[in-house]
């Protein structure tokens, strides 16, 4: 996986520690089989376009951007069991449940990646 940071334009980090997917095993697995995301964690999957929480054992927000890395959907609270789509998303980033409303993003904002 790629360590990075999500920023908003003009530079303005979101989430300073962001683990990026690089292949299909990461992108099957995502948060399955892993302890709950630290406070300002979050898990970058792409390509992807659905999401779902069979097996796990806590609730996640999920933020839908397309390529260019804009957001298209926001989830708030996905509970263990449940599944979401997005289909003109390119990637998704799942969050700490409830970690959305502290964020204060909205739909067509652009999200940068940098490479820590």
């Amino acid at each position: 996986m790629k360590h990075g940071r999500l920023m908003i334009e003009p530079e303005q980090c979101v989430l300073p520690d962001v683990k990026k997917t690089t292949h299909f095993l990461e992108r099957l697995c995502g948060l399955l089989l892993r302890k709950k995301l630290q406070a300002n964690e979050a898990l970058y999957i792409t390509p992807c376009s659905s999401v779902h929480t069979l097996g796990m054992r806590y609730s996640i927000d999920l933020i839908y951007v397309d390529k260019e890395c804009r957001i298209v959907k926001m989830v708030k609270t996905l509970r263990p069991c449940c599944f979401s789509i997005c289909h003109s998303a390119q990637g998704v980033i799942e969050l700490n449940a409830n970690k959305l409303q502290t964020l204060n993003l909205e739909i067509g904002q652009r999200l940068i990646w940098k490479d820590i």
